[in-house]
């Protein structure tokens, strides 16, 4: 680029002139020098010096500036866009501080009911308090979020089961490949990430704009991407992929399955169809313990064999008559438990 260094000096003499005088940065001929010419460059290469050009009639200089220590500036709080990324990290914070709450209701239940409740609907915790407490706005919001950070550098968030919820338009073989497209989902996108994580790249590209020159320069010296689009579809490509896999399969190896012949309107589709009541049938009526219906957004208690239910998602109390119950089919130890459930034959 042959850079110079320049000196402007004038002889203490009558009528002398003012001259220019140059040397060159690393210039063989002044070896003495060349030393020093090294430092400036490197002031330069660490951004303590610029190197300009200055173009005239007779020929062009390139010179170095002097040494100029570097200016930190803060970014404006006002231009940086985080409205966006504050709904969906509020979203975020939402919902899991809402299920510590319902988790702590239900912990509290099964501990009030002496432990008689169904211990495998607790593994549909996740999926059935989603649902019942935040509904699938909140919920997308969640699985965009989680999208987003697997793409992004570095990962804080890991991908679960959002992604794969369509109970509605799978009825009752929901039960059966939900969990099975959840499970090949994480794996999918686990093995994936470990093959090809994300990386954040940085490009140096330094081009200036003159808006004003007696004012400053407009620069931009590269750019940081710290996610990748291409992750983000692909992870939602493999979402939609296992989802359709595992229903197809289901469907293969059990095409007749009959349909649920439980019927509830309190209840929404997802607690319907994951919810597992094998061991709460009674005399050809279903029951669902109270730890239970605290996951699908129902809260009950018993009073003056009366059974108050309070529906989170309508705020509607709903009473109804919890006399003792008698049969022939059961022992009392066993009875308790029914005594204790909600009944699902009146909704």
């Amino acid at each position: 680029m042959n850079i110079t260094v320049i000196q402007i000096y004038k002889f203490n003499l009558p009528q002398s002139s003012t001259d220019l005088h140059t040397i060159n940065a690393l210039g063989p001929s002044e070896p003495f020098w060349m030393y020093y010419g090294w430092t400036l460059l490197y002031g330069w290469v660490a951004g303590l010096r610029e190197v300009v050009e200055f173009q005239g009639d007779s020929g062009s200089i390139i010179t170095i500036s002097y040494r100029d220590p570097l200016i930190t500036l803060s970014a404006d709080p006002t231009e940086i866009p985080v409205s966006f990324s504050s709904v969906f990290a509020g979203c975020a914070w939402y919902i899991t501080w809402m299920l510590i709450v319902v988790a702590s209701l239900v912990a509290m239940f099964a501990i009030c009911e002496r432990g008689l409740i169904e211990g495998l609907n607790l593994f549909e915790f996740n999926r059935i308090v989603g649902h019942s407490w935040a509904g699938r706005t909140f919920l997308t919001i969640r699985s965009i979020t989680a999208i987003w950070m697997l793409n992004t550098v570095p990962l804080d968030l890991t991908l679960n089961g959002q992604v794969t919820h369509i109970s509605c338009v799978t009825p009752q073989n929901t039960t059966y490949y939900a969990v099975k497209s959840a499970l090949s989902t994480w794996f999918v996108i686990a093995v994936w990430s470990l093959i090809s994580p994300p990386k954040a790249t940085a490009t140096l590209d330094r081009h200036c704009e003159f808006i004003n020159m007696d004012d400053a320069l407009v620069c931009v010296s590269g750019s940081i991407k710290i996610g990748s689009s291409t992750g983000v579809i692909s992870v939602i490509l493999a979402a939609v992929g296992c989802i359709v896999v595992s229903y197809t399969m289901e469907r293969l190896v059990f095409p007749k399955m009959p349909p649920l012949e439980i019927r509830s309107f309190l209840l929404n589709a997802h607690s319907l169809y994951m919810l597992d009541l094998t061991h709460w049938i009674l005399d050809e009526k279903y029951y669902l313990d109270k730890s239970s219906t605290a996951m699908c957004g129902l809260l009950s208690f018993h009073h003056r064999e009366k059974l108050y239910i309070l529906d989170i998602e309508s705020w509607r109390m709903i009473v109804i008559a919890a006399p003792k119950l008698c049969t022939f089919s059961k022992t009392s130890d066993a009875l308790e438990k029914f005594e204790k459930a909600m009944p699902l034959k009146h909704f």
